[in-house]
């Protein structure tokens, strides 16, 4: 695989110990074992005031060696990627330009058939009712019976399907970084932390090499106020948040 930089990425994927069995089945485990990831033993929530205690979970009274493990998402889709490849698999990377979907047993109206190609492509290969195209940007079209839209919230596929979904906006945004954590026990990097405030939880999931994953959901006004500070003044306000008014905080963050 590639070089890893020296700070860890601040997409991250936390996988369960039935996620990483699955995945130790398919051949992906020795792809994002530690040092590429880290694994964590123990979870504590707690709210703001501090008043209700807090909630410890821990693999072991779950009768697991982790609680789960924290993996880069770039860690992850090149491992995935490399085990595809060993079994056989073709990848074809780049964007999309333009998806045509079969007619489905119902739910789904057809797209009108397209143009017929210089290239000299039958009528009868367009027509198939059973093979989806795809073609990519400057490059290859692909016939496949099979496409997988996992693309996102804004799923090219799904406005191509005409799959449509039902959004609701929380007035709230997600803050996402990536600090080195000074450890002060309560199980150091082997615990993640979540602290639910007023205005929405902050999470320090532990990562490689000493560092932490910040993940602050909260309103759009004070996510645009962190956005705007400084390294010193993030750090203080992540401590804040986690060690204010209250017990149960686990780290200070640089």
């Amino acid at each position: 695989g590639g070089l890893l930089s020296e700070v860890p990425d601040l997409r991250v994927s936390t996988l369960t110990p039935s996620t990483l069995r699955l995945l130790e089945s398919f051949g992906v485990g020795s792809g994002i074992a530690p040092p590429l990831s880290r694994p964590f033993e123990n979870m504590q929530i707690w709210d703001a005031s501090g008043k209700a205690g807090f909630v410890r979970f821990s693999g072991e009274a779950e009768g697991e060696r982790v609680l789960g493990q924290v993996v880069e998402n770039e860690v992850l889709k090149e491992a995935l990627q490399g085990r595809a490849v060993k079994l056989g698999c073709e990848l074809v990377l780049g964007d999309v330009s333009d998806l045509r979907l079969p007619r489905p047993a119902f739910g789904i109206t057809k797209p009108p058939p397209p143009a017929q190609e210089a290239s000299g492509k039958g009528e009868a290969d367009e027509a198939d009712d059973t093979m989806a195209t795809i073609r990519f940007e400057g490059g290859p079209s692909i016939r496949t019976p099979l496409v997988v839209g996992a693309d996102g919230a804004n799923s090219f596929v799904a406005r191509k399907a005409g799959i449509r979904s039902v959004s609701h906006k929380y007035g709230q945004r997600a803050v996402t970084c990536t600090v080195r954590t000074e450890v002060t026990g309560l199980g150091g990097h082997g615990t993640a932390f979540q602290r639910f405030l007023p205005t929405g939880p902050i999470a320090l999931l532990p990562v490689r090499g000493g560092f932490s994953n910040i993940v602050w959901s909260t309103t759009v006004p004070e996510a645009r106020r962190l956005e705007g500070l400084d390294a010193t003044g993030f750090a203080q306000a992540v401590n804040e948040a986690f060690h204010s008014a209250g017990e149960g905080g686990g780290g200070a963050a640089g």
